[in-house]
C-alpha cells in the first residue's frame, strides 16, 4: 500500500479526513517529505505517537516539522533515517512531551543533536544503535540533562568508560541499560552498578564485563531481574557466584559465548534466583551434569529453556529437564549434536513436561530423524525445525 501511494497526497487527505488521529505508522515509507508531514502534524494535533522507521527519504525539513508541530507527541521512532543532519536533530526540541524516541542507524547523530534533544525532552527511554558520530561527550550532555531517563541503549557506538562514567552519575534513575558492542571496560561499569542502584535490566558484551563489574552488580543492585552477557572472554565463577548471592531476584538470564561459565555457575544461579528463562548459546564449558544440577534447582519457576550450540550437551540432560521442568512451556535445543534418539525418548517418559508448548531442535540432525518421538509430546505441544527465539517473559 504504502509503495502504491504517494506520500505526500497521502498524508494531506489523511490529516482533512483524520484531524484526531493519535498514532500514526510510515514506516516504510518512501515516497513524502517535509512538507506532507507539515500538513499532517498542523492539522492533526493530538498525534502522540509516530513510527517513521526505515523513511530514508525524510530530511531536516522533516525534522523541523516535528520540531514546530509535534508538541504532542510522546513517542518517535526514526530507525534508519539516515539523511536527518544535526541542525535536524536540533529541531526536535521543539518536541516538549516527547519521552521515547529511538535514533537506531540516524548516522549523523552527535553531540549538538543530543543535547539539544535532552535539554527540552523529558526523555524515559532512548535508542541509540549503531550512530557512528556517538561519543563520549554525547553521554556527558544526557548525563547533565536527562535525568528522568529510565531506559537507555548505545550500542555499537564509539562510546568509552569516561562517557559511561558521567551519564551515571547523572541519570541515576535508570532501570534499563544496555552497552553492548561498546569501548566500554570494567571500571565504569562498576561505577554504573554504583550510581544506578535502580537498575532490573542490563545487557553487556566484550570488553565490557569482567569479575569486578558482576561483583558490583550483586553488591548494588539487588534488584536486577535480567541479565545479558554475549562475547565476554573476562568473566567465570569468581564473578558469577557473588552476583548470585547479591541478585538474589534475577529472573532471566542469557549467556552467549561465555567461556568461564561452568557446571558451578550454573548450579549457583539455580540456587539462588528464582530463574524463569534461561538462554546458554555456544557455552563450551557446561555440562549435562550442571544443567541438571540448576534445572532442579528452579524447577518451579523455570518456563524457558534454551540449550544451542552446547557440544557438551547429551541424552542425560534431556533425561533431567523430562523429569524435573514441571513449569516448562517453551525449550528449544538447537544444535546440538551428541543428543539422540534416547533422549527424545527421555524428554516425555519423565512425565514432568505436561504443560510444554513448544520443541524447538533446529540443527539436532538426530533428533530430526526421529520426528514421532518428539511429536508424541504432550497435546497441544508445537514442534518446529525452524528457528524461533525464545519467548523474554514467558
Amino acid at each position: 500500500y504504502q509503495r502504491r501511494v504517494h506520500g505526500g497526497a497521502f498524508l494531506k487527505v489523511l490529516s482533512r479526513r483524520s484531524p484526531i488521529l493519535q498514532k500514526l505508522d510510515l514506516s516504510g515509507c518512501k515516497a513524502f517529505s517535509g512538507v506532507g508531514l507539515t500538513s499532517l502534524l498542523s492539522r492533526c494535533k493530538i498525534v502522540h505517537t509516530l513510527n517513521l522507521a526505515g523513511c530514508d527519504q525524510v530530511q531536516d525539513d522533516s525534522a523541523r516539522a516535528l520540531g514546530q508541530y509535534g508538541g504532542a507527541l510522546t513517542e518517535l521512532n526514526l530507525t534508519g533515517c539516515t539523511r536527518i543532519t544535526e541542525s535536524g536533530f536540533q529541531a526536535l526540541k521543539g518536541c516538549t512531551q516527547l519521552q521515547n524516541l529511538d535514533l537506531t542507524r540516524c548516522e549523523k547523530l552527535g553531540r549538538a543533536g543530543i543535547e539539544a534533544i535532552s535539554e527540552t525532552c523529558p526523555l524515559r527511554k532512548l535508542v541509540i544503535h549503531e550512530c557512528m558520530h556517538m561519543q563520549d561527550d554525547s553521554l556527558e550532555a544526557l548525563g547533565r540533562n536527562a535525568h528522568s531517563l529510565k531506559d537507555l541503549t548505545v550500542s555499537s557506538c564509539h562510546v568509552t568508560d569516561f562517557g559511561i562514567r558521567d551519564l551515571a552519575r547523572g541519570c541515576t534513575s535508570l532501570t534499563r541499560l544496555n552497552i553492548c558492542d561498546t569501548y566500554v571496560v570494567g571500571d565504569a561499569l562498576r561505577e554504573v552498578a554504583n550510581g544506578c542502584t535502580a537498575l532490573t535490566e542490563v545487557l553487556l558484551g566484550g570488553r565490557a564485563v569482567d569479575n569486578r563489574a558482576l561483583t558490583s552488580l550483586g553488591s548494588h543492585c539487588p534488584g536486577l531481574l535480567r541479565l545479558s552477557i554475549t562475547n565476554a572472554p573476562g568473566v567465570n565463577s569468581d564473578g558469577f557466584l557473588p552476583l548470585s548471592q547479591g541478585c538474589r531476584r534475577l529472573q532471566w538470564v542469557s549467556l552467549t559465548t561465555v567461556t568461564g561459565v561452568n557446571d558451578a555457575v550454573l548450579a549457583a544461579l539455580g540456587e539462588q534466583a528464582p530463574l524463569v528463562c534461561v538462554s546458554l548459546v555456544n557455552v563450551p564449558n557446561i555440562s549435562s551434569r550442571g544443567v541438571a544440577i540448576m534445572v532442579e534447582s528452579c524447577k518451579a519457576s523455570l518456563q524457558s529453556l534454551s540449550i544451542s550450540r552446547c557440544e557438551t550437551a547429551t541424552d542425560d540432560m534431556l533425561e533431567a529437564i523430562g523429569k524435573q521442568c514441571d513449569q516448562l512451556r517453551f525449550l528449544s535445543l538447537a544444535g546440538l549434536p551428541s543428543v539422540t534418539v534416547k533422549g527424545a525418548r527421555a524428554l516425555w517418559d519423565g512425565g514432568a513436561l505436561a504443560r510444554l508448548c513448544h520443541l524447538n531442535v533446529v540443527g539436532c540432525q538426530k533428533l530430526m530423524s526421529c520426528r514421532d518421538v518428539l511429536r508424541a509430546g504432550p497435546p497441544g505441544c508445537r514442534f518446529s525445525e525452524l528457528w524461533t527465539p525464545p519467548p523474554f517473559e514467558p
